[in-house]
């Protein structure tokens, strides 16, 4: 799907054809451009960059929106983007083509699950490895029984 965004100001400058950029905060858009030529907006004069946007992960939140004409459509934080393209149709007006595309590596870092941590269905106990030897020494673990029938 293709999304849009408008801003007023020439941010050609920070998007060079075959770079990445991240967007790191909600990124508000809608998937008509016609929406963005309202003064509300980037309206129909002065300086102002259009993004067109092809989306990966964009999620339309029109039935939740006060606003349902403009069609709005979220971007989540960390979204990534390679540049297709910059355009500039005329001295004020620009525009930027991205990709949305999966990063290389984890937005939000995986947390790591020691074996001595992971449960199972079933039964687990807990407690304190007290083995010298062993990785987990000193360290809560959980120790998965699974289930059993107990007379």
């Amino acid at each position: 799907d293709t999304a849009y965004r408008g801003i007023k100001a020439d941010l050609t400058n920070q998007y060079k054809p075959n770079s990445y950029s991240v967007w790191w905060g909600v990124s508000s858009c809608t998937d008509n451009i016609e929406i963005l030529q309202s003064e509300q907006f980037c309206g129909k004069t002065g300086t102002r960059t259009i993004f067109v946007i092809k989306c990966l992960n964009g999620r339309s939140i029109r039935n939740h929106s006060y606003y349902q004409q403009e069609n709005e459509i979220i971007l989540m934080p960390g979204s990534y983007f390679q540049v297709d393209g910059c355009y500039d149709p005329s001295d004020e007006f620009h525009m930027v083509q991205l990709r949305e595309i999966k990063p290389p590596y984890d937005s939000v870092p995986r947390a790591e699950t020691n074996q001595w941590r992971q449960t199972t269905p079933g039964i687990c106990l807990e407690g304190i490895c007290t083995n010298t030897d062993c990785i987990a020494y000193q360290q809560e673990v959980i120790i998965p029984i699974g289930f059993r029938k107990f007379n």
